[in-house]
């Protein structure tokens, strides 16, 4: 017997002649005998086997040899009956009515457990480092362009700077920057947030490279922990060669082994030099193959035509096909040589070739009689792949344009609130400019003051001397001085206490005219001012 070609029929009655047998090649018979007209008796074979011939004594068993027997013991061999050349010189055969190749039975894919970190999965190793490494560039980025951008170094209260007499510091220092891009990263609010047109450009780039890679992962985890990720140790032939955990066989005598035999390629070779040194691989017959396969737990391997291996991934869904089909043959039907009923027999052939009858035939005994559901399990959605850079690649390329933008439009900035450095033809402009792009990246530079550079109050500490002796002639205040530094938001209070103020005192704030701008200071005093002045002098 060799399911689903030809098989002894399950009855609950005791069945003779020709109704005891079922299988595709039984109605593929029946059906060239209805074109024909003839009538037929079915013989199993005495031997069980398909055919081999003895180089020794140069006969034949099985099928081949009931045919060449004398007298005949059939006229014809219809079963699964591969046509080689070796058997094609000793009989004639039919044209082909299924064609196929050697695959390699293995059992099925088993499932993976998730590791501890599978929460990685989504992205690729080189993916993850791209991520991290422009993290850190945009937060350096973002902290340098704050710096240089004079648009970042704001002051809502010039009191501050005689209220605070710790050094004041920017918003946007390195660890605020990397905060705010990881909360970006987190889509969390950042109680710091970019001011000028250069760092909120920039900030927009990151919030939209963050949201194709916050999309792009969110989606690939759900994937990717939903879907069962399936393993198999081998995939080809190749892989059965180059590993010696697995054995593999194949049926003794067959075609499978004869294509083996004598075969001249690299790999195919080196199958049957393992096979013929390690006889235990052999097999009787395919059914003891496929037995051998199941109770290996993983340990063995049988080649086998693919059209059988499908036959049995229908109905045992712990076996799979692993591969492709490492050549390509035909079954044929057998017969003596020179038979005078070839020519119509294959004309009937042809003819259900041609009205679909042999797809008919073929999907009835593979996938209908006694198939389960296995396709469905294995085609079931399996883990997701990785994403690797040249997947998102473009978000990449936005990022760092944006970064490249928005280090031109800082620079633009920069060169448009210097713009009276260069109206000034008796200034160094060079120096001036270079000094104030110093003293961007000083943790104490001097205070901003490019409107006033044409003035000889180019630093805070001149402009404190003008206003402090200003106030002490119009209303005989007492003005605290403190050390100039590098003005940022800082909440402004109601007490003074710098060094010569020591006891709080009352804050006003008075405009001071110098070379026709108006300029404001803080100061202080014990001298009650009427409430129109006290009004006044805290309005710029």
């Amino acid at each position: 017997m060799s399911p689903p070609y030809s098989m002894f029929k399950e009855s609950s009655k005791k069945l003779v002649g020709n109704d005891a047998f079922e299988g595709y090649a039984i109605d593929l018979i029946h059906e060239i005998a209805q074109i024909l007209k003839f009538n037929y008796t079915f013989k199993w074979v005495d031997d069980g086997n398909y055919g081999y011939k003895n180089e020794e004594t140069g006969e034949w068993n099985g099928l081949m040899g009931e045919l060449l027997s004398q007298p005949a013991k059939a006229d014809l061999a219809i079963a699964d009956l591969t046509v080689t050349t070796v058997r094609n010189n000793a009989i004639d055969f039919t044209m082909p009515f299924m064609k196929l190749g050697i695959s390699i039975l293995y059992n099925a894919p088993q499932k993976v457990p998730p590791t501890l970190f599978a929460f990685l999965e989504p992205f690729s190793g080189s993916l993850w480092l791209c991520i991290g490494v422009s993290y850190l560039f945009v937060s350096v980025t973002l902290f340098t362009v704050a710096r240089f951008t004079p648009m970042e170094w704001t002051l809502d209260d010039p009191c501050d700077i005689a209220t605070n007499p710790e050094e004041i510091e920017q918003n946007l220092y390195i660890n605020h920057s990397l905060w705010w891009a990881w909360a970006a990263v987190m889509w969390m609010g950042c109680e710091v947030a970019p001011k000028a047109l250069s760092t909120r450009f920039l900030s927009g780039m990151w919030y939209l490279f963050t949201l194709i890679m916050v999309s792009s992962y969110t989606a690939n985890l759900a994937a990717s922990l939903t879907a069962e990720n399936l393993h198999t140790p081998i995939k080809s032939a190749e892989d059965l060669v180059n590993q010696n955990t697995i054995k593999y066989g194949c049926m003794e005598g067959g075609s499978t082994s004869t294509f083996f035999k004598d075969a001249d390629m690299g790999t195919f070779q080196q199958m049957w030099n393992y096979m013929h040194t390690h006889e235990d691989v052999f097999t009787k017959s395919n059914n003891a193959g496929i037995e051998r396969v199941k109770q290996s737990n993983g340990g063995y391997a049988f080649l086998m035509e693919s059209s059988s291996i499908e036959y049995i991934m229908e109905r045992d869904c712990d076996l799979a096909k692993v591969g492709g089909e490492l050549d390509s043959k035909s079954y044929g039907i057998g017969m003596k040589k020179n038979a005078p009923f070839k020519g119509e027999i294959n004309q009937a052939i042809l003819k259900l070739q041609e009205n679909g009858k042999l797809h008919m035939l073929k999907n009835k005994w593979w996938k209908q009689k006694g198939a389960k559901n296995c396709k469905a399990l294995r085609n079931a959605p399996k883990g997701a792949t990785a994403l690797s850079l040249a997947n998102v690649s473009g978000a990449f390329l936005v990022l760092i344009l944006g970064m490249a933008l928005a280090t031109a439009t800082a620079f633009a900035e920069f060169l448009w609130t210097s713009r009276k450095i260069f109206a000034n033809k008796n200034s160094d402009k060079c120096s001036h400019l270079k000094n104030e792009a110093i003293s961007s990246f000083g943790r104490r530079g001097q205070k901003y003051n490019l409107n006033k550079s044409t003035s000889v109050l180019s630093t805070s500490s001149d402009m404190s001397a003008v206003i402090e002796n200003s106030l002490i002639q119009t209303h005989g205040l007492s003005v605290c001085t403190p050390r100039p530094r590098r003005p940022t938001l800082k909440k402004s209070t109601n007490t003074l206490n710098t060094d010569g103020c020591n006891t709080p005192m009352e804050t006003k704030r008075v405009i001071i005219m110098i070379d026709g701008n108006i300029s404001s200071s803080c100061s202080s005093s014990d001298v009650s001012l009427p409430s129109r002045e006290k009004s006044s002098t805290c309005e710029e």
